[in-house]
């Protein structure tokens, strides 16, 4: 997924908020689910490209998102199950962080 974000001129742009915030040095979990949450709402709306996990397009309730904007969606959606989110690191990040790695 992250290759994609990073290679498809599409998707590098609903991305950037969540690449530059992976490829920080201050690295902080709440942060980084954050702004994953922000890349997966911006390419519902602008792309409605492929979205992992689909929990954060349709709950596991079977809702699906009826949020309008990115930053709505962000906030009400889960990246995972509730309780349970997670966003993609790179192995860099893995390896380099691995407290980080854990919690996702």
């Amino acid at each position: 997924m992250l290759r994609i974000l990073q290679e498809d001129p599409d998707k590098t742009a609903a991305a950037v908020p969540f690449i530059q915030a992976i490829e920080s040095d201050a690295l902080d979990a709440a942060t980084v689910l954050a702004r994953w949450k922000l890349t997966l709402s911006r390419l519902i709306l602008d792309c409605h490209a492929l979205i992992t996990p689909s929990t954060f397009l349709v709950d596991v309730d079977g809702r699906e998102a009826r949020e309008r904007t990115a930053e709505e969606l962000a906030t009400h959606r889960c990246a995972g199950l509730p309780g349970k989110e997670f966003a993609p690191l790179s192995a860099d990040v893995r390896r380099g962080v691995p407290e980080l790695s854990r919690l996702f």
